[in-house]
């Protein structure tokens, strides 16, 4: 999946590897000390003291580095051996981020594979520190500028990625959202839509209309973001004219109250302009963990199971 790149405690935090604190062997508590013993008399030991916590008693909390087949396999015990649904995974303190991806595609989760990235015509990147916080991610994108893909950063601050971007938007805090629709109402006032894509696969683009006429007034956008009019109509002439075209975000600046409005507007740009179900086009949520999302595939959540079908 990563083609051989790795973050930086892949690269460099090989220490703890021999270090010689690491635990080599299991340890029971024996009054107050820890003791170690054999693999045999831990796994009896454990097995007869979680016996008798099953039902709503018992809890799994997964570490979202682990493989997809260690978490689906933690899920599996915690529902079908323990009876409890209370399984999650300790990275999964952002659940907003893709609240809107599941209620207008479907499924909670991003559309592509990360090289195809290094196809997109055009990388719009929304608040996210991709370089620092991302950095396998980080690779396809700068692959993509160097092949001369356009790249529109929207963040605050002065991330790494600005460097390579063709446009550098920097709202006001708490106005990403207002920039995104007027983004958006840009692309309906010029129809910069992809009409055949929206007619086929699209529904209520009537509302959605409705929606940015009156509520975003691009007279006022630069009273609103602090961004001129004129930028924003050349970052979504830009995305907009582009094909393929990708969405790369993760909420960093973003107000928590916001989030779901911010994640319905993503997939409202990708889906306007025809970027959805493509090679090199898509959404792409970045999540914290390292694998955060193989663990929500497989059911490593309290409200999911396998494939993201409801608990309830």
């Amino acid at each position: 999946a990563n083609r051989g790149q790795l973050c930086f405690k892949g690269k460099f935090g090989m220490g703890f590897i021999n270090h010689k604190s690491r635990l080599r062997t299991p340890l029971i508590r024996k009054g107050n000390d820890l003791e170690e013993t054999s693999w045999e008399e831990a796994i009896q030991f454990m097995a007869e003291k979680l016996a008798t916590y099953k039902g709503n008693e018992f809890a799994a909390l997964a570490s979202p580095q682990k493989t997809n087949e260690e978490l689906y396999m933690l899920q599996k015990f915690s529902r079908v051996v323990m009876a409890s649904n209370n399984v999650d995974h300790a990275s999964n303190t952002k659940t907003g981020l893709v609240s809107g991806l599941a209620d207008t595609l479907g499924y909670p989760a991003g559309t592509n594979p990360i090289w195809e990235l290094e196809q997109s015509g055009c990388i719009l990147v929304v608040s996210a520190n991709v370089t620092e916080e991302h950095n396998v991610l980080g690779v396809p994108i700068k692959r993509a500028t160097m092949n001369g893909g356009k790249l529109i950063v929207i963040d605050q601050r002065e991330v790494e990625l600005t460097r390579y971007a063709t446009i550098w938007l920097r709202p006001r805090p708490g106005t990403e959202l207002m920039l995104l629709g007027f983004m958006l109402r840009v692309i309906n006032d010029e129809v910069l839509e992809d009409l055949e894509f929206v007619q086929q696969n699209c529904e209520n683009q009537s509302s959605l209309k409705q929606s940015l006429v009156k509520y975003f007034d691009l007279e006022r956008v630069e009273e609103i973001t602090g961004i001129s009019k004129d930028k924003v109509q050349e970052a979504a002439r830009l995305y907009a004219g582009t094909d393929p075209a990708s969405i790369v975000y993760a909420l960093d600046t973003i107000p928590e109250e916001q989030a779901l409005e911010v994640t319905h507007s993503i997939p409202n740009l990708a889906l306007l302009t025809g970027n959805v179900g493509k090679i090199g086009g898509g959404i792409y949520p970045l999540r914290q963990g390292t694998n955060e999302q193989g663990a929500c595939d497989v059911g490593c959540l309290p409200d999911f199971l396998p494939g993201y079908r409801a608990v309830y």
